[in-house]
């Protein structure tokens, strides 16, 4: 126990030493003041062309509640970033500045989508991309407000590029990684939530009914011995009360000081791509998407974990929405087995409880942000959810991505 707690301790000390002295900027994404004063009746609201009622689908500590409705958005389609890179259309390009990078998209007639949340993979270090936005064909170098989910690292890896990145196959693993960039914008909270969900998954405990469970070292790769996996962690909420304790011990050291070993890869994706991480969240994601299967017009979906309503994302075309699915359902169940305890049995919540949490009580005025020359940003926050509404700028009513995030208790 005593040395896990040091091995863990050592890996978040020397997580600072990376982009924390490339550069200091931050993404200046929904900036520009949030009025105070409270509106009640100026209410953001789920879309109002949801023509049957929403599903839900239940699964371990996982629920979705699927959004069916008719596409408000344009007519123009969108591709999404990593089937757009995959093919060549779109190059995400290093910049040198952690807090930006930029997006060329080399396509003569297709518009490529940037859904917030998104992780890019190479460069001098991996991103989190904080904004959803529009990129127009030939749009030239576009800039990307960006996150650093790779600390230790400010070169090239492997074979990867270190002008560009190779591939988006991930988006954001946690709910609060998601806050920390997009409400915070706060690259220290990113960091912080970016070790706990890296040590949960590392000391997942063990799920009944699924094989190869073994927590591993996050110094070796190495499987740990059971006991020291139960002492260390019985529960992944445990696990990320152990790695806050780290960081709270870790707070009175300045990186890049002490001349200690690296310990471990603090790369996010890496750790995504562990594949005892893949084996329980495919568990998930199959049985979600069987439900998807039968839905009917899919535009969007809502999760709780946990038996708590944590985010909702809606699209104004359903097509957009099918095409992300994957890459949206897989971040819900990483989130999901990052947090599964065996001991506490998921609240199964009814459709009121999701479209309850869809509209807001009591909110601030909305404040707008151009992300680029295509793309309008509206980020509202209220007293059930902070919702970021994205807008394609040849349409101003229509919106194309509603991002709903549970607001922070106070």
């Amino acid at each position: 126990m005593k040395n896990i707690n040091v091995l863990l301790v050592l890996w978040l000390l020397i997580l600072g030493v990376g982009c924390s002295q490339q550069n200091n900027n931050q993404p200046q994404a929904n900036s520009g003041g949030t009025s105070k004063q409270t509106q009640v009746n100026h209410q953001s609201k789920p879309p109002e062309s949801r023509s049957d009622p929403g599903q839900d689908a239940l699964f371990k500590n996982l629920q979705v509640y699927f959004i069916n409705g008719e596409s408000s958005g344009q007519d123009a389609k969108y591709l999404p970033l990593d089937e757009a890179m995959v093919k060549g259309i779109a190059r995400v390009n290093e910049t040198g500045e952690v807090s930006n990078l930029s997006i060329e998209n080399l396509s003569d007639d297709q518009y490529v989508f940037v859904n917030a949340g998104d992780i890019v993979k190479g460069g001098k270090q991996d991103r989190y991309l904080v904004n959803s936005l529009i990129v127009p064909p030939k749009s030239g170098k576009v800039d990307l407000a960006s996150f650093c989910v790779e600390q230790g690292r400010w070169s090239q890896r492997g074979r990867e590029s270190v002008t560009h990145f190779s591939d988006s196959k991930f988006a954001a693993s946690s709910s609060e990684i998601k806050l920390a960039a997009q409400l915070l914008n706060d690259q220290g909270a990113v960091w912080k939530e970016v070790a706990r969900a890296q040590y949960s998954l590392a000391a997942i405990p063990t799920i009944p009914g699924s094989l190869d469970q073994a927590a591993v070292d996050p110094s070796t790769g190495l499987p740990l011995p059971v006991r020291e996996v139960e002492e260390a962690a019985k529960t992944a909420s445990q696990a990320m009360d152990l790695a806050e304790q780290a960081l709270q011990n870790a707070s009175t050291f300045r990186p890049g000081t002490g001349g200690l070993p690296m310990v471990g890869s603090s790369s996010l994706p890496l750790a995504l791509e562990n594949p005892k991480v893949q084996k329980l969240v495919k568990e998930y994601t199959g049985h979600m998407d069987r439900h998807m299967a039968n839905q009917k017009n899919p535009v969007g979906f809502a999760v709780a974990i946990n038996g708590k309503i944590v985010s909702a994302d809606i699209y104004g075309e359903s097509s957009l929405f099918k095409a992300l699915w994957p890459k949206l359902i897989s971040g819900a169940a990483t989130e999901a087995v990052a947090k599964y305890d065996e001991k506490t049995e998921a609240k199964n919540l009814k459709a009121a409880d999701f479209e309850a949490f869809l509209t807001n009580k009591e909110q601030e005025s909305p404040v707008k942000k151009d992300i680029n020359d295509q793309t309008k940003l509206l980020t509202i926050k209220g007293d059930r959810h902070i919702l970021f509404e994205t807008h394609d700028k040849r349409g101003s009513k229509n919106w194309i991505h509603r991002n709903y995030l549970a607001a922070p208790e106070k």
